[in-house]
């Protein structure tokens, strides 16, 4: 079934997908929407490509990606996305206060380590996925003839 898909690629396959977001006629990837780059970066993927990986190491991301060679290591959070996560960590610590409110007036010191514990789990999971949609989304509001420094 050659030609059936994009480039005689089966639509039903991954292949058909990333085909489909090049430019026709060139090897380089259509620039996305702001919502699949921030979705690209919440999963830890490139905000152009989907499919290379972010981060090298847990915190640290890559200088470009390992597929279409976009350049974002120049690109940096600084602050935001650590302020970020524990502003969210902050709206889920305030109720498991109150859930376990009872246990609280029992078990003082195992109360505060078991809601510590769920909060530090909680920042460690969502630090790389903010960090990934903040980089996401300044990648995408620089301009395309901007050049990285």
């Amino acid at each position: 079934m050659l030609g059936s898909g994009y480039l005689g690629v089966e639509p039903s396959s991954i292949m058909y997908y990333t085909l489909s977001l090049m430019d026709k006629g060139s090897d380089r990837f259509a620039r996305p929407t702001l919502p699949v780059a921030l979705s690209r970066g919440l999963v830890g993927r490139c905000p152009n490509c989907g499919q290379g990986k972010f981060y090298r190491t847990y915190p640290k991301q890559v200088e470009h990606c390992a597929v279409c060679g976009e350049r974002f290591g120049d690109i940096e959070s600084d602050d935001a996305a650590p302020w970020f996560t524990v502003l969210i960590a902050g709206v889920f610590a305030a109720p498991l206060y109150f859930l376990f409110q009872e246990l609280l007036l029992l078990y003082f010191a195992v109360t505060m380590i078991l809601i510590s514990l769920i909060i530090v789990a909680l920042i460690l999971l969502l630090l790389p996925r903010i960090k990934g949609a903040l980089i996401s989304a300044f990648w995408f509001s620089r301009l395309e003839n901007d050049e990285p420094r």
